[in-house]
């Protein structure tokens, strides 16, 4: 489903992040983890 989807991407987002440093608190999350390719359509 959309929702696991979801939660599974958050949970490796927040993984992914948790050796950055910044500021306080737990670490940021790694929104770019897992990069899809961007898709380019043509101008009509």
């Amino acid at each position: 489903s959309a929702v696991a989807a979801a939660r599974g991407f958050i949970r490796q987002a927040i993984a992914q992040g948790a050796h950055i440093q910044t500021g306080h608190g737990h670490g940021p999350l790694n929104h770019g983890f897992a990069p899809v390719v961007m898709q380019v359509k043509p101008l009509r």
